[in-house]
This record gives C-alpha cells, structure tokens and sequence, in this order.
C-alpha cells in the first residue's frame, strides 16, 4: 500500500488522500478532537474508517471546525451545521434528477453546472440569512 503524500500546510490538492495524522497536523487539531468531529459525523473519511484516507473538503471542514472549538463550541455543536448541508445538498440531487435521469454527457454536465451554481446561490442566501439573525447583536 502506498504512502499517502504529504501536502503543503494549509492546501490540499484535488485526489490527494491523507492520513488521520496529516489531517491532524494540516487542521492544527488534536486526534481527540478529530475523533469527536468524526463521531457527529462533521468530519467523514473516503473509506469510513476514522484512521482515514480523507480528501480536500475533509482538510477544509476540519480546518473551520477547529476555528469553532478553539471559540468554545464542541463537535457536537457543529452536528446542526452537517445535517444542515446534508438536506440542502439533498433538496438540490432533487432538483437535477431530471437531467441526470437522461445518461448523456451534455446532461450529466449541465446537472453538475446546477450544482455549482445552486451551491453559490445557496451559500449566498446562507450568508445572508446568517447576517439577518445576527444584525441585532452587530448593530450595539
């Protein structure tokens, strides 16, 4: 079995799988920390198994979550904002079934375009929800 690569700090190129421990060192969390975020399912592996391989977003999640705990929340806490993208993410696979229904490349393409921009737009109305709900404790 080969040696997973090492990354840069701080980036992770697409397909670059890594090691509980690489994850650990790249997101600056403790193997405590990363076993709570796994075990709310905030962090998840490639293979499911808690020693890894992880990808990309999962460097990503990690490396936001421990701004989160370093501010005092617990992964716990962090379980809402999963289940959260989990039915988001379901609600936009509804949205291109149609197209991805047809099997053709042209389709498959435009399914995954939707994506992207159902994302963006998505993160846009998140954001702007976020700053809606907090404006009364900003505006002292």
């Amino acid at each position: 079995q080969p040696e997973p690569t090492r990354a840069a700090p701080g980036a992770v190129l697409p397909g670059v799988l890594l090691t509980a421990d690489e994850l650990c060192a790249m997101a600056g969390l403790t193997h405590q920390q990363l076993d709570d975020l796994q075990s709310y399912g905030v962090v998840t592996s490639q293979s499911s198994r808690p020693e890894g391989p992880f990808d990309e977003d999962a460097v990503e999640i990690a490396s936001i979550s421990k701004h989160l705990l370093a501010a005092g929340l617990e992964a716990r806490h962090l379980r809402g904002w999963r289940v959260a993208a989990d039915r988001e993410a379901g609600l936009m696979e509804q949205l291109i079934q149609p197209l991805l229904r047809q099997r053709n490349p042209e389709a498959r393409a435009q399914a995954v375009s939707q994506l992207d921009e159902f994302e963006q737009i998505g993160g846009k109305l998140r954001s702007a929800m976020m700053r809606a709900a907090l404006r009364p404790h900003a505006n002292r």
